[in-house]
């Protein structure tokens, strides 16, 4: 009789905790849906580069889809097979395109329902799992999981940016999932097949996701050899049938991936992304970039990423797990930190690590307090939801002078809001009436926040207009190792320069972009072959934009001048100063 009175007991309270469950995800859908809402309609912006690659795609593909869709479901195949930036993120939101529109309120709308939501949903399966491993079940088990994600900051802020790569996320629940049903119960093959399946879905999603991929294989294997070492060290053939195990998942993984995107793997494994991508690596070394990404997250989400690590260690039956976690993020963090330095979305390859641990250090918290649990869990959500106002409102003094300097994440993203869009406006008309001819082409020589060729490519979304006029804008090289001379300046009728020349990375690092912006401003070199019109646009921080059209061909020394001056920097290069004979 006390069995099945315990039994029943246990079943109620699981019954609670799945209505729970049910309820936190509803909140969750309708509070995000409403800040998204509120947040949006307070910006008044010219979207650009990533805020805006995978805007267009939805908005294409959404047409597409729309008017031809055999024909678009063969393009996207063809996109995931050849390209690093491919329509499949697109074509997962794209379907509520026909419910929210093409519209940027549109697109993150669809962001949030079609990958933020399932997101949260994968983590509260994936905390549950936790949960029960650790013993807990409670009704508050989920408000904890939800409650922690909803107010993260490193959550939310690329979302808001337009960063499709919260999908991620639900792929990388699902494979920490399986991982831990894997070790905690017996290992079944469907289950080790598709794990190996996922992680290359993962890289096909957002091609910098490869890191987690590749962290997840050397943390498994590592975190497997150390349990055998512990429990019986020398039994040989243990070790053996670890390193078959899981060679043959990560070769299972790597034959899906090139079989899918053949081209594209090809390009991964002959590419050094270390190299082409050096200029955007802000650290020198591994604790500067230790500190910023300390700093992104916050004294107190790293707190909890302590202390959670520290019970899931204390733990036996989550140790293997935690071990396994802490192996992958500081591998994750190597390896990435030798590339580039870590952008908002990019932390989310160690976001699922920092929330895990932090919802094991407040399940022991929330659970070792009985009697206090709702109050202790409300005041925790409560400093969260502080930690969120301070990073979205646009006055974040008030909040971040209540805690400790770094206390919270440092994360300041208000709605974007630009006080030059009548000076843009001007710009779009004088470009309306200077690019007449069908061959007509304007080239950007700027590449900073203020003004950059893809903030003029990218009007006709911020505002609705000027799609035709876009088309006649043409992408900047700007990024020396990565992007290569400027051939298409060339080929220009018109360029657009600013002054101060305007750089979103060192000047070093853009000389494909700043050496023909001095020429042309000094009317030097290339810039002899170029007439200053009588247009004049101030843009915010006191940059101006002047228009200059072409008036003469370039001459033989003039060019040869151009390349030198690029060769001086990046003698080894020819595919940075070498000019292409048309």
């Amino acid at each position: 009789m006390h069995d099945l009175n315990k039994n029943s007991r246990r079943a109620n309270v699981l019954s609670q905790e799945n209505r729970t469950a049910l309820w936190a995800c509803v909140l969750f859908f309708v509070l995000a849906n409403l800040f998204v809402i509120y947040f949006i309609r307070q910006e008044h912006y010219l979207f650009y580069w990533d805020h805006t690659n995978y805007w267009a795609k939805f908005d294409r593909v959404s047409g597409d889809f729309l008017n031809a869709p055999i024909s678009a479901f063969k393009n996207l195949i063809h996109s995931i097979r050849e390209e690093d930036y491919n329509d499949f993120p697109a074509f997962l939101i794209m379907p509520l395109s026909f419910v929210f529109g093409t519209g940027r309120l549109g697109f993150i709308l669809s962001i949030v329902n079609a990958l933020a939501v399932p997101a949260v949903i994968a983590f509260i399966f994936l905390h549950r799992k936790l949960s029960r491993m650790q013993g807990y079940t409670s009704p508050l088990l989920p408000l904890i999981a939800v409650g922690t994600i909803m107010f993260s900051p490193n959550f939310w802020s690329p979302i808001m940016f337009g960063f499709v790569d919260v999908g991620g996320i639900i792929l990388i629940n699902g494979i920490l999932l399986l991982t831990l049903r894997q070790s905690s119960e017996r290992e079944r093959p469907r289950v080790f097949v598709l794990i190996a399946v996922l992680i290359p879905m993962l890289v096909l999603y957002r091609r910098w996701y490869a890191y987690w991929g590749v962290s997840y294989f050397a943390a498994i294997f590592i975190q497997r050899c150390l349990a055998q070492f512990l429990s019986d060290r020398t039994r040989l053939s243990a070790y053996a049938k670890i390193a078959f195990k899981i060679g043959l998942q990560a070769a299972i993984s790597g034959v899906f991936f090139f079989v899918i995107a053949t081209p594209f793997a090809n390009r991964i494994m002959h590419t050094n992304y270390a190299d082409i991508y050096s200029a955007y690596r802000s650290s020198s070394t591994f604790l500067e970039e230790f500190i910023k990404v300390f700093k992104s997250f916050g004294l107190i989400n790293f707190a909890l990423l302590v202390l959670g690590a520290g019970c899931g260690l204390m733990d036996r039956k989550t140790r293997d797990f935690s071990v396994f976690l802490l192996l992958q993020c500081g591998i994750i963090f190597m390896l990435f930190s030798r590339t580039q330095s870590f952008d908002s979305h990019q932390l989310y390859l160690l976001l699922p690590t920092m929330l895990l641990f932090s919802v094991l250090f407040i399940n022991r918290v929330v659970m070792g307090f009985e009697k206090l649990n709702v109050p202790v869990l409300c005041f925790l959500i409560f400093i969260f939801a502080l930690e969120f106002v301070a990073a979205f409102c646009p006055r974040q003094s008030l909040i971040i002078k209540l805690f400790p300097k770094n206390f919270l994440s440092n994360i300041h993203h208000p709605p974007l809001v630009r006080n030059d869009l009548k000076e843009f406006d001007k710009m779009l008309a004088v470009m309306q009436g200077l690019l007449v001819h069908p061959n007509d082409r304007i080239y950007v020589l700027a590449s900073s926040s203020v003004f950059n060729c893809d903030i003029l490519k990218s009007v006709y979304l911020s505002q609705g207009r000027h799609k035709e006029l876009s088309k006649k804008v043409f992408w900047t090289n700007d990024v020396d190792k990565r992007d290569g001379f400027p051939q298409k300046l060339l080929t220009a009728q018109y360029v657009a320069v600013a002054l101060p020349i305007q750089y979103h990375l060192k000047s070093e690092d853009q000389r494909v972009m700043g050496v023909p912006a001095e020429a042309i401003l000094n009317q030097e070199g290339i810039g002899t072959s170029f007439m200053k019109l009588p247009y004049e646009f101030n843009l915010e921080q006191g940059v101006k934009v002047f228009f200059y059209q072409k008036i003469k061909p370039f001459n033989g020394p003039d060019l040869a001048s151009l390349s030198e001056s690029l060769k001086k920097y990046y003698p080894d290069r020819p595919f940075i100063y070498a000019i292409k004979k048309d």
